[in-house]
């Protein structure tokens, strides 16, 4: 019954609360919705409204067709979401045999397509200190810029102890983003062979490939397991201190031992503590700007330290 509301005029999240048109929500809803009805008008009409918005870059919004009150969405894209142009033409040829469908809206996907390919090729600044193979994998995983990843990760909670949007896209989103970046070229190296274009078939699947092995061998240790992904055996610490409190300290004992952390203020420098359990790994979120990196890099028991959007991750 939900879906049955969910569907009238445009499709959206939910018919009780937000009531958008979420493009991520439609990407994974629709061969469900498929089955149960015939919905080829429909999503067709929808699809049009989502070339209508996409940016002339390529980019496809997380909301379709624009909201008023959405307005901070109507700039940018997410992988995840956007990635509807691709697999929703996909499905409906599918479930209905039309190649219109695919060909009515190819130009978008591969619109789509290429703003994946330009942001895949745009280097993070650790890329500087790379060479080789290891700098050629840049080129082909999605490690710039901002994603929503896998939003809401259960294992992922915030403060009060609910599922955390932001940290969850920002702790999983390389991961997440190029896993689903080698998913799209493969199916729309598919499509393309559908509609009879075997270079760009062969185009994409070769890209496929190299996407495959990029990920390989940047995320994947030889006993098959995600390196640098949020484990079971993983703690995310981010203290935030704040100027009316000279200190602040707190401990957990989780199943694998004590976790603490501590703060405190010194004239104009934040000293920090953090304790985790023997076989564990802690991601250390801090509101660190580039001059701090220095200090922090002398810490003991800092493997790695990035910094995106004023927040440094040790």
């Amino acid at each position: 019954m939900k879906r049955l509301f969910s569907i009238a005029r445009i499709p959206t999240d939910c018919p009780t609360r937000e009531k958008a048109g979420w493009t991520g929500d439609v990407l994974i809803y629709a061969k469900t919705a498929l089955y149960n009805q015939n919905l080829m008008g429909f999503f067709d009409s929808w699809l049009r409204n989502l070339k209508a918005d996409q940016l002339p870059d390529g980019q496809v919004l997380n909301i379709v067709p624009k909201l008023r009150s959405y307005m901070h969405m109507h700039f940018s894209g997410s992988i995840g979401w956007g990635d509807v142009i691709v697999r929703l033409p996909w499905d409906l040829y599918q479930y209905y045999g039309d190649h219109r469908i695919l060909s009515d809206h190819y130009e978008a996907m591969e619109k789509w397509m290429k703003h994946l390919e330009r942001i895949a090729s745009e280097l993070p600044p650790e890329a500087a200190e790379m060479e080789g193979g290891k700098l050629d994998n840049q080129k082909y995983i999605i490690n710039t810029g901002f994603h929503l990843g896998d939003w809401l990760a259960p294992s992922i909670v915030n403060e009060a102890g609910f599922a955390d949007g932001p940290m969850s896209a920002y702790l999983t989103k390389d991961l997440v983003s190029t896993s689903l970046y080698a998913n799209s070229a493969e199916l729309f190296s598919q499509i393309c062979l559908t509609l009879g274009y075997a270079d760009k078939a062969n185009e994409y699947q070769r890209l496929t490939e190299r996407i495959r092995q990029a990920y390989e061998e940047e995320y994947v240790a030889e006993d098959g397991t995600l390196r640098n992904s949020f484990s079971k055996n993983q703690f995310l610490l981010a203290p935030k201190p704040n100027k009316r409190l000279s200190f602040a300290k707190a401990s957990y004992r989780s199943v694998f031992g004590l976790i603490k952390i501590e703060w405190f203020l010194e004239a104009d420098h934040i000293h920090f503590h953090f304790k985790v359990p023997a076989n564990t790994q802690a991601n250390i979120l801090l509101p660190c700007q580039s001059h701090q990196l220095k200090t922090l890099l002398g810490g003991a028991g800092i493997a790695k330290v990035e910094r995106e959007k004023g927040l440094i991750l040790a």
